[in-house]
């Protein structure tokens, strides 16, 4: 059965341009339907099809991004998301019971949550260290790293272990706009997942634990988030993405894009005889998704050889603290203090540090460090340098990130 919703807000058209997956499911955003036939909305909200998607796909999509989803909650939804094994996790649970009888109201619960992980020394990484059997305890109360999905399944643990309905939400978070083309590119890398829990006559509301972690991800994408560690498209040394920094080269990069971008919404435009007929007419026997593939890849190839040849990207060194003195800008940018053009690292936090007293002994700190190691040239590890920041970024004042809508 379709689940229940309310329309709320202007609707968003759009289309979509979906490479092969070989699952039934589309992309959409909350709450979506689709022009033509053949998908439908199901129980969770994510729209599938009848066959999975084997070949690029485009359709057309309007979205309702406010629409207030199950006010009146469904039983068999709401018994899905309180779910639990029977045994295992004992400190999350016996905690959980404790947030409940303290904070009484669900939504009280939730943000006790989002200051736990915005307060407590949690680290986002690719790289967690292993646990043990009771994963959501060790994780929670030793290890205290990972990413999105470890932030994610463990919030809905203890939502759920507090009565309070709760599920992950598998998807994707940002993209890459490129304006050659006016749209969007979602990219494999941007798999992203977060918590919906269910209010009465509220519905699903969507919120982003990794957000009270490491807000850079959620913000500015992930190659930010993994500055740090350099863990971003480390298995694909020869992906272009790896390159946006280089400009000419990310030009050229997005052109190419916007130009198969382009190839793809012509070729999905026709029917499948008419596209067949008019390519004969041109190539022969050549197959038009062939060729356009192949050209793809003839293109591809020699941009990588000639982006190995001219940078040498084994030999680049990255400027570690200069890295981290622009996410330290980025930081303090978020609560309204911005540095004035041509002011310098000291002055800048000594500013910061007037405005923000209680924030002062963080924020100097970080710019004595910073100054020693790329002025004074002491020797001293990156983690050092971004330790420091990650106190700065804890001592800020809290805040809950806006409410998320994709699903």
């Amino acid at each position: 059965q379709a689940p229940e919703w309310q329309a709320l807000g202007e609707p968003l058209s759009y289309s979509v341009v979906m490479q092969p997956s070989g699952q039934p499911w589309l992309f959409a955003l909350d709450v979506a339907q689709v022009a033509s036939g053949g998908a439908q909305l199901m129980t969770d909200f994510h729209l599938q099809r009848r066959q999975p998607v084997t070949k690029p796909l485009m359709y057309q999509v309007t979205s309702w991004l406010d629409a207030r989803r199950e006010a009146i909650g469904a039983p068999e939804s709401l018994a899905r998301a309180l779910q639990l094994p029977e045994q295992g996790n004992p400190r999350s649970r016996t905690w959980a019971a404790e947030l409940r009888r303290s904070a009484q109201e669900p939504q009280a619960v939730v943000d006790a949550l989002l200051r736990h992980f915005n307060r407590e020394p949690y680290h986002y990484t690719l790289e967690p260290p292993p646990v043990g059997s009771d994963i959501v305890d060790d994780f929670l109360f030793q290890t205290r790293s990972g990413f999105c999905a470890h932030y994610a399944g463990a919030m809905t643990f203890v939502l759920r272990a507090a009565g309070i309905p709760a599920r992950v939400v598998a998807g994707y978070q940002g993209g890459e706009v490129n304006p050659a083309g006016n749209y969007l590119s979602v990219h494999q890398f941007d798999a992203h997942a977060w918590v919906e829990y269910w209010v009465a006559e509220r519905g699903w509301v969507s919120v982003d634990p990794t957000f009270q972690v490491a807000p850079e991800r959620v913000e500015q994408g992930l190659e930010q988030a993994l500055a740090r560690e350099r863990s971003f498209l480390a298995d694909e040394p020869l992906s272009l993405l790896r390159f946006r920094d280089v400009g000419w080269m990310n030009t050229l990069r997005l052109r190419w894009d916007s130009l198969n971008y382009g190839w793809q919404r012509w070729v999905l435009n026709y029917q499948d005889e008419q596209q067949s007929q008019m390519l004969q007419r041109w190539f022969g026997k050549l197959d038009g998704q062939a060729l356009g593939l192949g050209l793809v890849a003839v293109l591809g190839l020699l941009t990588g050889i000639l982006a190995l040849v001219l940078f040498k990207p084994w030999r680049r060194e990255k400027d570690v603290q200069q890295r981290q003195f622009d996410r330290f800008e980025r930081l303090l940018a978020r609560q309204g203090i911005r540095r004035h053009k041509g002011e310098g690292a000291r002055s800048f936090a000594e500013r910061a540090a007037t405005e923000m007293p209680e924030q002062a002994p963080a924020i100097r700190a970080f710019v004595r460090l910073y100054e020693a190691q790329r002025y004074a040239q002491l020797p001293g590890p990156g983690e050092e340098l971004s330790r420091a920041l990650t106190n700065v970024r804890r001592a800020m004042p809290w805040r809950i990130a806006a409410p998320r809508r994709h699903s």
